[in-house]
């Protein structure tokens, strides 16, 4: 959509973030599982990758530090960074390095929204 309306080609209102998720899950769902944990994946780049998919996303075991014979869900990636970026309960990831990089991405998101507002006045 933000594509179509930089080429002059959206027709319509621009819609906002709350208008894209109704359409597919209710209000309370998102807030309590998709904008609770997603955020926080972007400091571990291999599960980021692991979620976009695509032929060069990695493997299970390196992007959740173990292999699962069924489906993954919100709990794991809760205890993923809860673990401090693996479901291996045996493996000690260093922390520290990922909070940073959270921190990092989220100055960077901060920085595009008011770039975002100035753009639009």
């Amino acid at each position: 959509m933000n594509e179509m309306i930089d080429n002059n080609t959206w027709g319509g209102k621009a819609a906002v973030q709350k208008d894209t998720v109704e359409i597919f899950i209710s209000n309370s769902y998102y807030n309590s599982h998709h904008a609770k944990h997603f955020p926080n994946v972007v400091g571990y780049p291999d599960l980021l990758n692991w979620l976009k998919g695509g032929p060069n996303a990695p493997s299970d075991i390196k992007a959740w530090g173990l292999e699962k014979n069924s489906k993954y869900t919100f709990i794991d990636i809760k205890k993923f960074i809860s673990n401090g970026g693996t479901l291996d309960p045996g493996t000690k990831v260093e922390r520290r390095k990922n909070k940073q990089m959270l921190k990092q991405v989220e100055k960077e998101k901060e920085v595009e929204k008011k770039d975002k507002r100035k753009t639009r006045k």
